[in-house]
């Protein structure tokens, strides 16, 4: 009821070819990550390490860089992203 407008713009472009939306999500994001996010953190002094669609931070970093992802997909979209956090141990890395 509340996203009518987007459901029915989203049926109309899955309509062609249903695979179109995702891979173009999928870039919006990709391309949000790294040229909007990543040049954020090199400013910032962030060591990172890009993986698919999340970083790898440091501990002492995840507020900052959860702020700094929110504000860039805030002032592009006008949204904040949904953000999960996990926790890699020293133990995970050595077994990977």
């Amino acid at each position: 009821e509340h996203f009518s407008n987007i459901l029915s713009i989203i049926r109309i472009i899955k309509e062609d070819n249903f695979k179109i939306l995702p891979i173009e999500l999928q870039k919006l994001e990709a391309e949000m990550m790294i040229n909007r996010v990543a040049p954020s953190l090199i400013e910032k002094g962030i060591d990172f390490i890009p993986i698919h669609d999340s970083f790898i931070v440091s501990e002492n970093h995840v507020d900052e860089v959860r702020e700094i992802i929110a504000n860039e997909f805030n002032r592009e979209y006008g949204v904040e992203p949904l953000l999960r956090e996990k926790l890699i141990t020293h133990k995970a890395l050595s077994a990977a």
